[in-house]
């Protein structure tokens, strides 16, 4: 008796070779048209975290300002001004801004006090659509108090 080998299916029930590229190839469509927008979505978010910081710490020296009659002493970067400590409570300078760098209280140095951020992952341009940040030497500052 001569059996043959029959199946329900009659052809293979795995996936083509061109079936397979064909959806890689829209995955990977995909990721190009995706993968831009979620880059740009970072960068604003962000953006948008320094610059709240950085309305923070501008009320806080201002309010400083306001109670004490005088300005924060200046002090090196990455260190919170010890009378601003109170006015920043839940603020670590020793951390890299959103932006990357660090921050840098100024008082006397060619203004009257300003807020800096040295080193920063951003152009001058962009620090530039940031704000009314001066550049000096790879430290951008921006005037808090005239």
């Amino acid at each position: 008796m001569n059996k043959r080998c029959t199946s329900r299916f009659p052809f293979s029930a795995g996936f083509t070779l061109v079936e397979i590229l064909v959806v890689v190839g829209i995955i990977a469509v995909l990721a190009v048209l995706a993968i831009p927008s979620f880059q740009k979505a970072r960068l604003n978010s962000q953006n948008t975290a320094f610059m709240n910081d950085l309305r923070i710490i501008d009320g806080a020296i201002n309010q400083y300002i306001i109670n004490n009659g005088s300005y924060p002493a200046d002090v090196n970067e990455k260190i919170i001004p010890p009378e601003l400590v109170s006015y920043l409570k839940n603020m670590d300078w020793s951390k890299p801004t959103p932006i990357g760098g660090y921050w840098d209280y100024d008082y006397n140095w060619g203004m009257t006090c300003g807020i800096g951020v040295l080193g920063p992952s951003r152009t001058a341009a962009e620090m530039e659509k940031l704000g009314s940040f001066t550049n000096f030497g790879g430290q951008y500052i921006q005037i808090i108090v005239p």
